[in-house]
């Protein structure tokens, strides 16, 4: 069980289950009564899970954050590159690559592009965790990265991002890159909140209320 902060956000506990191959987890209030069963493999994206947070006004520890960005790292780009989430803090998420062939340039090193995706992830998660209530995902509007160093095949990359700023409609986070504490690479990204928009008035409506 993990203690409510001033008594007002329900204390959660995660379970890891396995049900015919897919990744699920039950959330327990504190008397232990089931508030949700949640099938993270078949949650479509984070809009959807995003919008089931917001329902239940669910809240997560960091170690839970980490089993969710764990289980949904496994599907598309982050599993295609083989990023491993690592630690989950307050505000700041490490990711580990190990860096294959298929991570390197022409030139036998590690493709700059691997490096901004490793950070961009780390900065994406991060950023996902860290979005206000109500909100239902974001998209990146900017990012920077300056390289002053390489890895090669068989190396191990780590990334931590930490926030810099966390408003209300945007958000900027800085990563370092680094393999054998040796710096490789600095990012900075910026994010955009996204809200449900208020649906939209036809046009014959918007007609008739003017009558």
């Amino acid at each position: 069980m993990f203690g409510s902060k001033c008594n007002i956000i329900k204390s959660v506990l995660l379970s890891s289950i396995r049900n015919n191959g897919r990744n699920n987890f039950r959330l327990f209030s504190s008397d232990t009564s089931t508030l949700d069963h949640i099938k993270l493999g078949e949650i479509k994206d984070m809009k959807e899970f995003m919008k089931l947070k917001n329902e239940k006004n669910l809240e997560f520890t960091n170690e839970q954050w980490l089993y969710i960005l764990k289980t949904r790292g496994g599907i598309g780009l982050p599993n295609y590159m083989g990023l491993n989430v690592k630690h989950v803090g307050d505000s700041s998420v490490s990711i580990e690559l190990p860096i294959t062939k298929n991570h390197l340039a022409s030139n036998g090193y590690v493709h700059a592009g691997s490096i901004i995706t490793l950070a961009d992830t780390s900065c994406g998660y991060a950023c996902f965790k860290k979005l206000p209530k109500n909100s239902i995902g974001f998209t990146t509007i900017e990012l920077k990265s300056n390289f002053i160093g390489t890895a090669k095949e068989g190396d191990i990359l780590e990334c931590t991002s930490t926030l810099l700023h966390a408003g209300k409609t945007s958000q900027v986070w800085d990563a370092v890159v680094t393999h054998n504490n040796r710096k490789l690479a600095f990012f900075r990204c910026t994010e955009i909140i996204l809200y449900p928009q208020p649906p939209k008035i036809s046009q014959e409506n918007d007609n008739n209320n003017n009558k």
